[in-house]
């Protein structure tokens, strides 16, 4: 792995460019999902990637370095803070892994940038999505990456233990065609990895509840969906979620 993300994580804090130092944690993934986003984009690669938020880059770094190991692909990143709030902390993290190359950086918000890209036609064939966690905000982030998004694309979703996102995945699984391939959590890391998307689906799908849903989503979940087919609902339709 990249020295730039061994350094980052052992430290457990970020240097901005001004010399602000700033905590990893709790906005950063931790190193189980990193290694996941990792592993995904190796194995699948992916030509154009796609992430909502930035922050401290640590994400990004994971992505951007298997980019890299590929070696092909872009992976464009959209958030309105990274140098009001963060002090360019994430791109400065990629400059010093020496993985510029690899990174389209737009400070804007989601809602106003994502539709510039789908003005634009761009091509996204994979997209991490952990920007503003309201669910409208996190709903309108997955409905307008849909319309980036070719059939086989796939849509990853962080932080599941919160309603709201689990309330988005449950939409884009009943109503937008979607369909679970593979999720990330660490308590059941041991699990055989059909068992642990079982115990996911009937969270997600199976106990309506949040209550009864919880305790099987940590901090360390994600969720990757695959987009199947094209939307082409009736204009009346609806499935309750």
């Amino acid at each position: 792995m990249n020295s730039v993300l061994n350094e980052v994580y052992a430290r457990r804090e970020m240097t901005g460019r001004s010399g602000k130092t700033l905590p990893l944690f709790p906005t950063a993934i931790g190193w189980h999902k990193g290694v996941s986003l990792y592993k995904w984009i190796r194995s699948t690669r992916p030509r154009n990637t796609l992430e909502i938020g930035f922050a401290s880059g640590a994400s990004t770094l994971f992505i951007c370095q298997a980019l890299q190991d590929n070696g092909a692909g872009r992976h464009c990143v959209i958030d309105p803070l990274q140098t009001s709030v963060w002090d360019s902390a994430g791109l400065d993290s990629i400059e010093r892994a020496g993985l510029s190359q690899r990174l389209i950086f737009h400070e804007a918000p989601a809602h106003v940038q994502l539709p510039r890209l789908v003005e634009q036609k761009a091509a996204v064939d994979f997209a991490f999505v952990d920007g503003q966690h309201l669910f409208d905000y996190a709903l309108l982030d997955c409905f307008y990456i849909d319309l980036l998004l070719p059939i086989g694309g796939v849509l990853a979703l962080d932080d599941p233990w919160m309603p709201s996102v689990r309330k988005v995945a449950r939409f884009m699984l009943t109503n937008r065609g979607y369909r679970l391939v593979n999720y990330t959590n660490r308590l059941l890391a041991g699990a055989p990895a059909p068992a642990a998307v079982r115990a996911m689906i009937r969270c997600l799908l199976g106990w309506r509840g949040d209550r009864i849903a919880q305790p099987v989503f940590r901090f360390e979940s994600l969720l990757y969906l695959q987009k199947m087919g094209t939307d082409n609902r009736r204009w009346r339709w609806h499935k309750d979620f």
